[in-house]
Formats: C-alpha cells, structure tokens, sequence
C-alpha cells in the first residue's frame, strides 16, 4: 500500500486497497531503435481491471516536436497489447490508451521502441480498480 506517488518498476495501490497504478515516469530516449522497458511488476492474487496510456515521444524543450513510436504490453512474456503513438509534427495526437484487464499472478512488462532520438520524452501509465477473485465451492468448511 502507498500515499505516495512512485515512478518505477512497481505496482502500488491507494491505501483502501481498491485502486492500483504504475507510473513509469518519463524517459529520455537514446534513438538505438530497441525495445528498452519502462517497466516490471507481478500481481498477487488480486486482478485489475484497468487502462494503460502510452504517453510521448516528445521532443524535450520543444512542444511542437514529436516522433511515432509503439507500447508493447506482456503478460507473463507474452506480447498481449500493441499501442502506437504518432506525435509526429503536425498530426500532435493524444496519447494512446486502452483498456485491459490484468490477471491474479501475472508479469507485466511495459516496453517502447527508442527509435525517434536522444531528446525524446517516453513514458506509460496503468490505473485501475482492484478486484479479487470470487471464492468458489462450498462455503460451509
């Protein structure tokens, strides 16, 4: 549980437990053209029923100045969402943003193609509603 605003390799839930976020923070790119991760958590047996946003490339210091570049979302090391941003200069669009639902037990890895430069903003969010799974079978033990 957390208060606080972290950035980084974790999932943290409000205090009530009833919300969870990821906030990777904002990347400076190096323009190599891999897939570099913003990102690594593994859920408990809690699921979350959420929406994960790609945010950037954006040039640093210069508004008008975007690039394309794509969000891989896995599960468990499986490619499970693909979101591309075009911020190209002149189209300026939102940041993408989809909705999912992330499984009790799962790896999560967010990761973005670092191909548009050197002074370049990434960067992703996940918020979402905590749930827990339904128990199931005879609830007289």
């Amino acid at each position: 549980m957390s208060g606080d605003t972290v950035t980084g390799s974790a999932l943290q839930f409000t205090n009530d437990n009833k919300h969870a976020y990821f906030y990777s923070g904002m990347f400076v790119g190096a323009a190599t053209g891999n897939n570099i991760s913003l990102g690594i958590f593994t859920t408990n047996s809690e699921y979350i029923n959420g929406t994960v946003q790609a945010l950037g490339p954006i040039e640093t210091g210069n508004s008008t100045n975007g690039s394309r570049t794509k969000l891989e979302v896995y599960f468990n090391d499986v490619l499970v969402l693909l979101l591309i941003n075009d911020f190209d200069t002149g189209n300026m669009s939102q940041s993408a943003v989809a909705d999912l639902i992330i499984p009790p037990h799962t790896k999560v890895e967010l990761k973005y193609n670092d191909s548009a430069g050197s002074t370049y903003l990434y960067g992703a969010t996940i918020i979402g509603k905590v749930g827990m799974p339904q128990r199931v079978g005879d609830l007289d033990e």
